[in-house]
């Protein structure tokens, strides 16, 4: 355990705050400090939003830094007519 010191005013807000939430003082400054830090590689996820929906989907998503190239679509075509094609090659060759 340490001892911080802080002043009387934020003492007391931290004590309503915390008592509005439900939570001792010391309950409620991890829950905001969890909030403030950024996700743990641990591969656990925590979502805040109703599960099933798109909202609890984007925070998962952005949780396990799943990003999308946002020209993926565009350059579809692109993809399919000049790199495909070398990847199939490649393959095509390394199994001979």
């Amino acid at each position: 355990m340490a001892d911080i010191v802080i002043g009387e005013k934020l003492a007391s807000k931290l004590r309503e705050a915390a008592k509005l939430n439900g939570q001792s003082v010391e309950e409620f400054i991890e829950a905001v400090v969890d909030r403030a830090l950024p996700a743990k590689p641990s591969g656990e996820i925590r979502i805040t939003a109703p599960l099933g929906t798109l909202a609890a989907l984007a925070q998962a998503a952005e949780q396990a830094n799943i990003r999308l190239s946002p020209d993926l679509s565009a350059r579809s075509r692109e993809i399919l007519e000049n790199e495909f094609p070398e990847y199939l090659k490649s393959r095509l060759s390394s199994t001979d």
